[in-house]
């Protein structure tokens, strides 16, 4: 009986060293996708009530029962923080259907974070962490603005108030 490759022959150091290289490479690759968990990260809140505070990143998400809203993170208080930790990443949250927050709207959130599910992981391909279901409060924190587009919104905030005008 003759050793060989899957191609024919004898199997050679090039082959092995190409298929190891390949599994390190794939390895290191999966490795740089996995989010570090530490403090500034919202996973690293999970399961806990914690105070976080973000502006709405996105359009709202419509759907029959509930509204869905991507958060840019802030800043995170918990119970055991003295002081407000920053966050990175995005965040979502579901709230009751007749929920009216806006683009950029800055807001307070009152909530337990989870890691997404499996139903939420399409959220991950948006940078999105972490979920929180109907959170206990959200408080909208009003800003200095008399509510017009203004350049601070950026490109994208000035076309989303341009649509709202139109829907209403």
């Amino acid at each position: 009986s003759q050793g060989g490759s899957a191609f024919g022959g004898k199997v050679r150091g090039g082959e092995v060293g190409l298929c190891l290289a390949m599994l390190f490479l794939g390895l290191f690759r999966y490795a740089q996708v996995l989010p570090v968990i530490d403090e500034h990260n919202v996973l690293y809140y999970a399961g806990q009530e914690v105070t976080i505070r973000g502006t709405v990143a996105d359009l709202p998400r419509v759907r029959e029962k509930t509204t869905a809203y991507v958060i840019k993170l802030k800043d995170v208080q918990g119970q055991s923080l003295s002081a407000r930790t920053v966050l990175e990443g995005k965040f979502l949250i579901s709230t009751e259907r007749l929920s009216a927050y806006q683009y950029n709207d800055l807001l307070t959130i009152v909530c337990v974070p989870e890691p997404l599910g499996e139903y939420e992981q399409y959220a991950r391909r948006e940078g999105i962490d972490a979920f929180c279901a109907f959170p206990s409060q959200i408080v909208v924190i009003p800003s200095l603005r008399d509510g017009t587009p203004s350049l601070s919104d950026g490109i994208r905030g000035v076309l989303y108030q341009i649509r709202e005008k139109f829907h209403t």
